[in-house]
C-alpha cells in the first residue's frame, strides 16, 4: 500500500524506543460514518467525504489526538488518500516535507519514484496569503498506485500531511485532485500565517565533529535539562519560535536526517517522518557560565508534547552517538509540563 506512513525504523528499534504513549498502538476514534470530525486543538474540520472519497479510518497514536491519521477512498478504489495531523516540536513545513519525501523515495512498495518537478511547489493554504505549504507529485515504478503525491501544510503549530494516490497513473489529474481535496477541508479562521516555505537544501559546509563523551550524570544538570525541555514544550508557546530556515547535514542516514539552522549551535535529528525529533543544543550550564566549556544536552521531543533528556555531552556529539543514546538508554528525565518526572541518572 503506497500510503503507509513509513517511520524508517525497524520493529526492534521501535520497541526499544517505546518511551511515550504516542508510540503505542493507534486507537480508533469513535465518529459515526457520515459525520465530520473536528480536531479540538487546531480547529481543523474534516468532512466525512473529501472530493468524492468517503472516510474509511480515523485513528490516533496518542491519548490526546496529537498524532491523528485519517484515510479516505472513493467507491471504485481508483483514488485513495491518507491525512496525518500532528504537532511536532519543530513546526517546519520544509523539514517534515523533506523527511516525508525521503520516506516515499525509500519505500520498496513504490519502487523508483520520479517527481514531476525539479523542486517541491510552494503554495498558500486556503485563507492564507503566504506560500507556506509544499507539494509535489511522483510517478512510481511499482505498486497498484503509480501516481502518488504529497502535500505538507501548516495549521498554526500543527502540520497536516496529505498523501494522495491514483491507480490510473495520471499525474496531472492527481495534482488537480490534491487541490480539490485541500479546498474541501474546513480550515480554522484564526490561524496566523506561517513563514514562506523554502525547500530544504544540503548544508554548504559539513560540521567538523569532535570527540565528545557523555558526562557523568549530575542531578543539577538533569534538573537544568528538564527546565530546558519544559521551555521547549510549554503549552503557552503557540508555535515553534526557533528558526524556519534549515539545511540538511551530510551526516544524515536512511532512517534519520540531521538538520541545522543558520546562526545556531547544535542540530536536530529527525527520526523517521512522523514528527519525532532529537534536539542537540547547548546545555543550560554552557549558556549561563563561561567556565564550563561547551556542553550539549540531548533532548527527545515527541508529538505528545513530552521532552525527554538523554544526558549531556562534553562536546558536540556525532548524530550516530545521539541516535544510539536515544535507542538504547533510558531518559534521565521526562516532562510534559509540570510535574517533571526525574529518574535515577543512568550512564
Amino acid at each position: 500500500m503506497a500510503l503507509i506512513r513509513r517511520m524508517g525504523w525497524t520493529a526492534a528499534a521501535l520497541a526499544v524506543l517505546c518511551l511515550s504513549p504516542s508510540m503505542a498502538r493507534a486507537r480508533d476514534l469513535a465518529v459515526p460514518a457520515g459525520q465530520g470530525w473536528r480536531h479540538a486543538e487546531s480547529g481543523l474540520i474534516l468532512p466525512s467525504t473529501l472530493d468524492g472519497m468517503a472516510r474509511t479510518r480515523l485513528s490516533d497514536s496518542t491519548s490526546q489526538e496529537r498524532d491523528v491519521t485519517i484515510s479516505f477512498a472513493d467507491p471504485t478504489r481508483a483514488t485513495i488518500a491518507t491525512l496525518f495531523l500532528y504537532r511536532p516540536a519543530i513546526a517546519s513545513v520544509p523539514l517534515w516535507f523533506d523527511r516525508a519525501e525521503a520516506a516515499i523515495g525509500a519505500n520498496d512498495i513504490l519502487g523508483d519514484t520520479a517527481p514531476n518537478s525539479a523542486d517541491p511547489v510552494a503554495f498558500a493554504p486556503p485563507g492564507s496569503g503566504t506560500a507556506s505549504a509544499l507539494r509535489r507529485v511522483y510517478r512510481a515504478s511499482k505498486g497498484a498506485y503509480p501516481a502518488t503525491g504529497l502535500a505538507m501544510l501548516p495549521v498554526g503549530p500543527w502540520l497536516l500531511a496529505v498523501r494522495l494516490s491514483r491507480q490510473d497513473g495520471d499525474l496531472a489529474e492527481l495534482d488537480a485532485a490534491m487541490t480539490r481535496l485541500i479546498a474541501a477541508i474546513r480550515w480554522p479562521a484564526a490561524v496566523p500565517d506561517a513563514p514562506a516555505a523554502q525547500p530544504i537544501r544540503a548544508c554548504p559546509q559539513p560540521l567538523a565533529w569532535a570527540k565528545a563523551k557523555l558526562r557523568k550524570p549530575e542531578m543539577d544538570e538533569t534538573a537544568n535539562a528538564s527546565v530546558l525541555g519544559l521551555s521547549y514544550r510549554s503549552a503557552t508557546i503557540p508555535a515553534d519560535a526557533r528558526p524556519s530556515l534549515w539545511c540538511r547535514d551530510d551526516s544524515s542516514a536512511v532512517d534519520y536526517a540531521v538538520y541545522r539552522a543558520a546562526g545556531r549551535t547544535g542540530y536536530v535529528v529527525a527520526l523517521g517522518d512522523a514528527g519525532r525529533s532529537v534536539a542537540v543544543s547547548p546545555a543550560l550550564a554552557t549558556m549561563l557560565r563561561s567556565d564550563v566549556g561547551d556542553r550539549f544536552t540531548v533532548m527527545l521531543e515527541d508529538v505528545d508534547s513530552s521532552a525527554s533528556s538523554y544526558g549531556t555531552f562534553d562536546g558536540l556529539p556525532r548524530p550516530d552517538q545521539v541516535v544510539d543514546r536515544v535507542l538504547h538508554a533510558e531518559p534521565d528525565s521526562r516532562n510534559q509540563g509540570p510535574p517533571i518526572t526525574m529518574g535515577a541518572p543512568k550512564g
